[in-house]
């Protein structure tokens, strides 16, 4: 009987000869083994000394570890389900299995790509459902040129059964044969979700978050050299409220040919004084059409009053020039909906395009207006 150690014995041998008198209770039959190692490797040894040598060799011998890389795009849309209720950091690393490095990574991630808003309190983290209101200011300053032209549209409810896209089509054929490049939008492009009120998933063909951005970036127009100015009107907020989703941000990401400009309001220099204000309020439908932008124009001070104010929400048409401002109803690109009919609220679907003058110093000469209403008749009808 000898020592195991001062001999070259061969890793790969060894380990099939213990594999093969490995028993199925996993343990080793060092009897049966320490037998055949002898006769392989020519020497006789005790079955505690080949049972050392081998846990020594394979405790000691160089082994090339393999990362497996961890899928964080499913951790992350875990994280997102997790953080609709407050979570402790603890409890996260938990039921994620990451590091709590790995999860507050994560949600910077999240919080930096801006679809999602995670806060921290003494709570945890949560995602932040609350609806913030700050209004925008872009410059898309129309040059040396001293006409400008735009569509402005509103109220498209895509995803709603009412939804007319095949309208839309045709308003986007028209500017693009007027040679209109910019088309702003003032709010509801999706029809969202409503949890409160049961009867909106009857006129819902498109249910959820990521079915309405899949529909909007599916079957929204889109035409060369065109480009779409949005904000989020009351519904498109309702993703929001129910899961922390910015659906403007979605859908500016998966749509080059959409920009994003902010919730329920934006305001847009054309020149350094012409000054565009978008606005999608909460207001409810008024029995006189222009009662509701008067309440609004006269609550305004004389430094914040834009030179143009484009509504949206109320779906109807109207242009009224009050305190220098140039005021527009912006009619909806929907059809008139079961809850309006019983409401009896009228639906007005069309588009309007402005035709913008301006001199020298960027200040507005004139403004002509032209109306494009739908006729269910003229047009095609919604698909």
């Amino acid at each position: 009987m000898g020592n195991t150690s001062k001999m070259d014995i061969n890793l790969e041998v060894f380990t099939e000869i213990v594999k093969a008198n490995t028993m199925k209770s996993g343990r080793v039959n060092w009897t049966s083994a320490s037998t055949e190692c002898a006769k392989r490797f020519g020497y006789e040894a005790t079955n505690d000394a080949w049972r050392a040598r081998y846990r020594r060799m394979t405790r000691n011998r160089k082994r090339v570890k393999v990362e497996v890389a961890k899928d964080y795009s499913g951790i992350k849309k875990e994280l997102i389900e997790e953080l609709k209720k407050p979570m402790p950091l603890n409890t996260l690393e938990h039921i994620l299995k990451i590091s709590k490095y790995e999860v507050l990574g994560l949600i910077k991630e999240i919080n930096d790509e801006g679809l999602y808003n995670i806060d921290q309190n003494a709570n945890g983290y949560k995602i932040n459902k609350n609806i913030a209101l700050p209004k925008q200011v872009y410059q898309h300053s129309i040059g040396a040129l001293t006409k400008k032209t735009i569509m402005v549209i509103s109220d498209s409810h895509l995803g709603s059964i009412y939804e007319l896209i095949s309208y839309l089509d045709f308003l986007y054929k028209e500017a693009k044969n007027r040679g209109i490049t910019d088309i702003y939008h003032i709010g509801d492009i999706t029809d969202g979700h409503y949890v409160n009120r049961p009867q909106q998933l009857y006129a819902l063909k498109s249910i959820g978050f990521d079915a309405q951005v899949q529909n909007v970036i599916d079957n929204y127009p889109h035409e060369d050299g065109i480009t779409t100015y949005f904000i989020l009107g009351n519904h498109d907020e309702t993703h929001i409220r129910n899961g922390g989703a910015n659906i403007g941000i979605a859908l500016a990401r998966s749509r080059n040919d959409m920009k994003y400009l902010g919730i329920g309001s934006a305001r847009v220099m054309l020149t350094p004084n012409c000054s565009m204000d978008l606005l999608h309020p909460l207001d409810g439908s008024s029995y006189a059409l222009s009662y509701s932008g008067q309440k609004y124009m006269d609550a305004l001070t004389g430094g914040d009053k834009p030179n143009i104010l484009l509504v949206g929400h109320h779906h109807k048409a109207m242009y009224m020039f009050y305190r220098n401002i140039h005021y527009y109803e912006i009619p909806s690109t929907c059809m008139q909906s079961d809850w309006e009919k019983r409401n009896r609220i009228n639906n007005t679907a069309g588009a309007w395009i402005l035709n913008i003058e301006v001199d020298e110093e960027g200040s507005i000469t004139s403004i002509r207006n032209e109306l494009i209403p739908y006729y269910a008749n003229k047009t095609k009808k919604a698909r």
